[in-house]
C-alpha cells in the first residue's frame, strides 16, 4: 500500500471527525458521513469522490485495519439526542447505522458490546442496544462468521509469499478468543446490565437459537465454497461451538444444528466431511460435553453410514478430497483441542441412533486421541448415564465402520475386565455397575460370527472370573446383574456350546437389559415432533375400530340372548349340560385332619412321605403354639429344630412364611430355651447360609414381638351402671357406665379456649424382652471371627456378617431403655469399631445401621457420660465415611446417622443448660 493512500485516508478521517465535532450545519455533517462511508467494506450505494477507483480497495483496507474502531468509538462518544437532532431522525439513523452495520462486523460488534457495558442508562446505551439487536435480526451474524472463514483463507494465500507465515494466525487467534467470549456470554452481560430493561432478543433461548441459525447459514456457504473448489476454514466455527458447549449452551445450539446436519449428511459426502470437521475440531475440554449430549436427547433419524466412503477412495474424488482437506484444515487442524470433552458429552446424549453419530463424527476417533479416550474410556468406565442410548451409540459407532471395529473389541474386553474385577464390584455404585453391564450387552449385539470365534476364549475367561464375584455379593441386584450378563455372553459368544442358566426375578430392569442384545434400528427420518403427531393421528383413527368392536359385541349379545330365549322354550330335564364354574375362593378340602395337639404336629412335620399331612401340620403349627399348651416348654427346642431343617419338598404354598412364623411364635413363648439353642447353633458346622439367616430372622422377629407393649387387664371393682331409658338411637347400644354419661354431659356444656392433649398419656408397661435380651444378643458375638468349612464371615460369607450386624442392631433397639441396653450398646460399638474399614459396602451399611440403633436405644445422658469416648470416635468415623466412602448408600446413611446424633446431643445439652 502506497504512503499517499495511507496519508489520504488519515486526513479524510480527521476532517470528518472535526466536522462532526464543530459543525452545527446538518448538511455539512451529513456530507462528511457520506464521504467517509465510501471506505466501508460493505458499502455499495455511496459515491466515491476522494479516491480513484484503482486505489479504493487499498483505502478501504487501510481504514478497516487502522481507523475503523477508533472512529466507531468517536461516534459512540457523540451519541446524544441533541447531536442526532442536527441530522434529522430518518437521515441520521440511516447514516449512523451504516457505519455499524455495513463495516467490519466483528469490530463493530465488540465496540457495541463494550459501549453497553461501560455506559449507564441513557440514550447512548439504548442506541447501542438497538444496534446490537439489529445485528441479530438483520443477518449480520452470518456475515461476521463468513468473514472469519474467508479471512484465514486469505491470510494463507498472503502468507505463501511472506517469510513470517505464523503471524497472521496468532493475530486472528487473539481476536477470535475475545469475539467468541463475547458471543457466548452476551445474554448474561445484557441481563446483568439492563436488568428489567432487557429485550427479548437477548433472552438465552432466543439468542442462542438465532446464533445457531447464523452458524448453519455459514456452514451452507462453506459447503458452497467447497463445491466450487474455493479456500475456506471452519476454525472459527469450531472455536465458537466449543465455547458454547463449555458454557452449557450446547443443548440449544445443537437442537438447531443437528436436525439440519443429519438431514444433509444422509447422502451427501461433502456434508459428512463438513460435519466431521466441525464436531471433531473443537477444543479437547468441550468434546465430551457435546458427544454425551448428542447420544441421549435429540431424536434425529438417519439412514446408512458414510455412504460416500468408497466413492472417495476412487479416482478423481480421492484426489479432490485430499486437496480440499489440506486447504480446509491448513494450520488449524485440531486447533484449540481443549474443548473436546465438552463436545463429546453433548453428542452422545442427543443423537438417537448410532448411524447418525457415525455420519457426524466419521473416523474422528482414529485421528483424535482425546476423542478416543473420552468415547472408549471416560464415557464408559468413569461416568455413567441413565439413558440406554449412550452405550448403544458408543458401541454402535465403533462397530459401524470396518476401520473402527478393532476399537469395539478392545473396548468390550476392557469393560468386561473392569466388570469382572471384585474390587470394582465392591467400590463402585450399583448404577455405575449396571451401566457397565449395559455396555457389555450393547457391545455383544454388534459382534459378527468371525469375531465371536476369535475372541470367544478371552470373553469366557473374563466372564467366569466375574460371575463368581457377583454371586458372592450380598446385594441381590448385583447378583442378578452377574446372572444376566453371564447368560447373555455365553448365549451370544458360543451359541452352540453349553449355556449358563440362572433363576432370578424378572422385572422392568431385566427387560431393559435383555433388550440391549438387539442393536437399535434406524428410527427413520422423522423428528420427535412428527412422531408425536403421528401417534395422535393413529390414536384418533383407532377409535372407529373400538366402536366397531362394540357393535360386534352387541350383535353377539343379541344372538346369545335369542339363543337363550329359544333354549328356554325347550325342555331341560337334567343338569348334565351345565359347565362347572371355577371357584377360586373355595376353601381347599384336605384329605388329612389337622392336628390338635403339639406332639401330633411334631410327628406330622417329620413325615417326609405324606405331603398333605406335612402341609396340614405346618399350617396350624403357629396356632397350636400360641395356645400355649402345657408341654410347650418340653418340646419347644425340638419343634424349632424340626422347623429349621424342614425342606419344601412338596412345594407347599407360603412355606417360608408359615415355617418362620411358627419358629417366631415358639421363641416368643419360650424365649430362654429357644434363644440359647439358636445362638449356640448359629456358629455350629454343617448349616447352610439360608439356615443361619433364618436363625437371625427368628431371633429378631421374636425380640420385636416381645418388646411390644401388651394391654393390661385392669382389676377394678364392679360399679353400678346407670340404666337410662333407651332412645331409638341407643336401643342397640350397650349400657354405659355412669361416669361416662356424666363426663359426656360435662363435655357438651364446657367451653374451652385452649385444648390440651386429646388422648391420655399411655400407661407404662414393662418390657417383657428385658429379662432375656442378653441371651439373644451376647452369644451372637462370641465366635464371629472363627473360620469353618461352612462359615467364614470375615472372608467370603460377608452376607452373613452384614445380616448379623443388622440383627444385633434390631435386637438392641428392641431392648431400648432397659438396664442391659447400656452394656449391649458398648459391646456393639466395640464390634463396629473392629469392622469399620470392611471392604464390602453391604457390611459398612449394616455397621452404620447399628450405630444409629445405639443412638436411638440408649438415653442421651448415657451417650454423654458412659459412652462419651465411643461416641466421639464414632462421630469421627461417620465424618470420614461421608467424605471418603465410595458407596453412595453408605454416604446417605452416614448423613442420617450424623444428624440423629447431633439432634440427640443438642437436646441433651440444651436441656441441661435450661435446668441449670
Amino acid at each position: 500500500m502506497s504512503g499517499d493512500t495511507k496519508l489520504q485516508v488519515r486526513q479524510l478521517v480527521w476532517e470528518v471527525q472535526n466536522t462532526l465535532s464543530t459543525s452545527k450545519n446538518p448538511s455539512e455533517v451529513s456530507q462528511g458521513l457520506l464521504r467517509l462511508s465510501v471506505l466501508l467494506p460493505h458499502d455499495k450505494t455511496s459515491k466515491n469522490q476522494d479516491f480513484p477507483d484503482s486505489e479504493l480497495p487499498e483505502a478501504r483496507k487501510e481504514f478497516s485495519l487502522h481507523h475503523y474502531v477508533s472512529f466507531l468509538e468517536f461516534l459512540i462518544s457523540k451519541l446524544s439526542v441533541d447531536w442526532l437532532g442536527r441530522l434529522g431522525e430518518e437521515r441520521g439513523r440511516e447514516l449512523l447505522d451504516r457505519f455499524f452495520l455495513d463495516g467490519v462486523h466483528q469490530d463493530a460488534f465488540i465496540v457495541l458490546t463494550s459501549a453497553v457495558q461501560n455506559t449507564s442508562p441513557s440514550y447512548k446505551q439504548d442506541k447501542c442496544v438497538s444496534l446490537l439487536e439489529q445485528f441479530l435480526t438483520q443477518n449480520k451474524m452470518t456475515s461476521m462468521f463468513w468473514e472469519q472463514c474467508n479471512t484465514i483463507a486469505t491470510g494463507h494465500m498472503i502468507q505463501t509469499n511472506q517469510s513470517d507465515s505464523r503471524r497472521q494466525p496468532r493475530v486472528h487467534n487473539a481476536l477470535w478468543e475475545e469475539l467468541v467470549t463475547i458471543l457466548a456470554t452476551l445474554p448474561d452481560r445484557m441481563a446483568n446490565k439492563l436488568q428489567q430493561r432487557n429485550r427479548p432478543a437477548f433472552s438465552p433461548e432466543q439468542y442462542f437459537q438465532s446464533l445457531a441459525l447464523s452458524m448453519w447459514e455459514t456452514l451452507e456457504k462453506v459447503y458452497s465454497a467447497i463445491k466450487a473448489s474455493q479456500d475456506c476454514s471452519m476454525a472459527f466455527l469450531q472455536l465458537l461451538l466449543g465455547k458454547l458447549c463449555l458454557q452449557g449452551h450446547a443443548g440449544l445450539v445443537l437442537g438447531v444444528l443437528l436436525p439440519k446436519l443429519t438431514r444433509q449428511t444422509r447422502q451427501d459426502f461433502v456434508w459428512q466431511r463438513v460435519s466431521c470437521l466441525l464436531l471433531t475440531g473443537v477444543q479437547d475440554r468441550c468434546v465430551e460435553s457435546l458427544v454425551v449430549q448428542l447420544l441421549t436427547q435429540v431424536s434425529c433419524a438417519q439412514t446408512g453410514v458414510m455412504v460416500s466412503t468408497q466413492v472417495c477412495r476412487t479416482g478423481v474424488w480421492r484426489a479432490w478430497w485430499c486437496t480440499w482437506s489440506h486447504r480446509c484444515h491448513g494450520e488449524y487442524t485440531g486447533v484449540q483441542d481443549r474443548c473436546v470433552e465438552s463436545l463429546v458429552v453433548h453428542l452422545v446424549t442427543q443423537v438417537s441412533w448410532y448411524g447418525t453419530l457415525s455420519r457426524l463424527l466419521g473416523d474422528g476417533v482414529l485421528r483424535s486421541q482425546k476423542l478416543k479416550y473420552i468415547l472408549t474410556h471416560k464415557c464408559l468406565l468413569i461416568r455413567h448415564y441413565e439413558q440406554d442410548r449412550v452405550v448403544q451409540n458408543i458401541m454402535g459407532y465403533l462397530a459401524d465402520s470396518p476401520t473402527r471395529r478393532h476399537l469395539l473389541i478392545e473396548t468390550l474386553v476392557k469393560v468386561l475386565e473392569v466388570w469382572s474385577d471384585s474390587s470394582a464390584i465392591k467400590h463402585t455404585s450399583y448404577d455405575q455397575h449396571a451401566y457397565l453391564s449395559k455396555a457389555i450387552l450393547a457391545g455383544l449385539s454388534h459382534l459378527n460370527s468371525k469375531e465371536k470365534q476369535e475372541h470367544k476364549q478371552d470373553f469366557i475367561r473374563r466372564l467366569l472370573e466375574g460371575v463368581q464375584h457377583h454371586i458372592d455379593s450380598p446385594v441381590i441386584k448385583i447378583r442378578r446383574l452377574g446372572m444376566i450378563v453371564a447368560e447373555s455372553v455365553t448365549k451370544m459368544v458360543d451359541p452352540d456350546g453349553q449355556k449358563l442358566k440362572f433363576e432370578y426375578e424378572e422385572d422392568e430392569e431385566t427387560s431393559r437389559l435383555l433388550s440391549l442384545l438387539m442393536p437399535p434400528s434406524d428410527p427413520g427420518d422423522e423428528l420427535e415432533g412428527d412422531m408425536e403427531t403421528e401417534e395422535v393421528l393413529m390414536s384418533k383413527t383407532s377409535l372407529p375400530q373400538k366402536e366397531g368392536t362394540t357393535r360386534t359385541s352387541g350383535q353377539e349379545g343379541k344372538v346369545t340372548s335369542s339363543q337363550s330365549k329359544e333354549g328356554s322354550d325347550s325342555e331341560l330335564d337334567s343338569d348334565d349340560d351345565l359347565e362347572p364354574y371355577d371357584m377360586p375362593e373355595d376353601t381347599k378340602m384336605s384329605k388329612v385332619k389337622s392336628p390338635v395337639y403339639i406332639r401330633d404336629c411334631l410327628d406330622g412335620l417329620i413325615a417326609n412321605e405324606d405331603a398333605d399331612r406335612v402341609e396340614a401340620c405346618l399350617s396350624v403349627c403357629e396356632q397350636l403354639v400360641r395356645r400355649q399348651p402345657d408341654n410347650l416348654e418340653e418340646v419347644c427346642v425340638e419343634l424349632v429344630k424340626i422347623l429349621l431343617h424342614l425342606q419344601n419338598s412338596f412345594a407347599i404354598p407360603e412355606f417360608t412364611r408359615l415355617r418362620r412364623s411358627a419358629m417366631v411364635a415358639t421363641t416368643v413363648f419360650c424365649p430362654l430355651q429357644v434363644s440359647q439353642y439358636l445362638t449356640s447353633e448359629f456358629y455350629a458346622p454343617n448349616y447352610t447360609i439360608i439356615q443361619r439367616l433364618d436363625m437371625l430372622e427368628v431371633l429378631v422377629g421374636a425380640a420385636q414381638e416381645l418388646s411390644q407393649p401388651m394391654e393390661q387387664k385392669k382389676a377394678t371393682r364392679p360399679e353400678p351402671l346407670v340404666q337410662l331409658l333407651p332412645t331409638p338411637d341407643d336401643q342397640s347400644r350397650e349400657p354405659q357406665h355412669w361416669r361416662e354419661v356424666v363426663q359426656k354431659r360435662i363435655e357438651k356444656k364446657t367451653r374451652r379456649f385452649a385444648k390440651g392433649a386429646s388422648k391420655p398419656d399411655p400407661t407404662p408397661v414393662p418390657n417383657k424382652f428385658h429379662t432375656v435380651a442378653g441371651h439373644f444378643f451376647f452369644p451372637l458375638l462370641k465366635n464371629y471371627d472363627s473360620r469353618q468349612n461352612t462359615l467364614d464371615m470375615l472372608g467370603e460369607d460377608t452376607l452373613v456378617l452384614g445380616r448379623l450386624v443388622y440383627s444385633l442392631g434390631a435386637i438392641l433397639y428392641a431392648a431400648a431403655n432397659t438396664m442391659v441396653a447400656r452394656q449391649m450398646s458398648k459391646t456393639l460399638l466395640e464390634f463396629v469399631w473392629v469392622l469399620r474399614f470392611h471392604t464390602e459396602p453391604y457390611v459398612r451399611q449394616s455397621l452404620l445401621f447399628a450405630v444409629s440403633m445405639v443412638i436411638l436405644s440408649v438415653p442421651a445422658h448415657v451417650l454423654t457420660s458412659d459412652l462419651q469416648e465411643e461416641i466421639f470416635e464414632g462421630q469421627q468415623w461417620l465424618q470420614d465415611v461421608l467424605e471418603k466412602d465410595t458407596d453412595a448408600e453408605c454416604q446417605k446413611l452416614a448423613v442420617q446417622t450424623l444428624m440423629l446424633l447431633q439432634n440427640t446431643l443438642q437436646q441433651e445439652l440444651g436441656g441441661g443448660n435450661t435446668q441449670q
